[in-house]
């Protein structure tokens, strides 16, 4: 299996319920829904399309929006390199992209390692 490259990433944190416009709340609210309106109100949600618009206008986010997507990309990190053992063991064959890894690990739950399981369950 290939290393994952930050896009996949990306998709990796979209198919586990990280994604960037639902899962950076807090207090209870979307810290980029106000962002999400400005900048890509006219983007079908689905495939990641709605991260990629919020990149691309990364220098006119607010700072929840920014400091909300700093802390998804580091968990993302923190569930890559958790996962990885598991992705290469268990999804050796499986194409990266369109949340197939993701889906792969999330049919496998019951033989993740604990180390994976517990980053994937992680919630801050």
């Amino acid at each position: 299996m290939r290393v994952l490259r930050s896009g996949m990433l990306v998709a990796l944190a979209l198919a586990l319920g990280a994604g960037v416009a639902s899962a950076q709340q807090h207090q209870g609210h979307d810290v980029c829904k106000a962002d999400v309106q400005k900048f890509c109100k006219d983007v079908q949600p689905g495939g990641g399309k709605v991260a990629k618009c919020l990149a691309q206008h990364d220098a006119d986010l607010s700072a929840p929006c920014k400091e909300g997507i700093a802390k998804m990309r580091e968990r993302v990190k923190v569930v890559t390199a958790a996962c990885q053992t598991d992705m290469q063991q268990l999804c050796k064959g499986v194409e990266p992209g369109g949340g197939r890894i993701a889906h792969c690990l999330k049919e496998n739950d019951s033989k993740l390692s604990q180390g994976c399981r517990s980053a994937i369950q992680h919630k801050s």
